[in-house]
């Protein structure tokens, strides 16, 4: 019995660690993905107030 109380305390703690690393990947790159977006969008507006 002891055996699988360990093996799925394993199993539990490795999905939690692929989970935390999904989030903070996504999360990130989100981040990196907005702060592009809202820089061209900035260009974008700053070359119209020209024309």
């Amino acid at each position: 019995m002891d055996f699988w109380i360990t093996f799925w305390a394993i199993v539990f703690a490795m999905t939690l660690l692929v989970y935390t690393g999904l989030v903070l990947v996504v999360t990130f790159g989100g981040w990196k993905d907005m702060r592009a977006m809202f820089h061209t969008l900035d260009v974008q507006h700053q070359e119209e107030e020209e024309i």
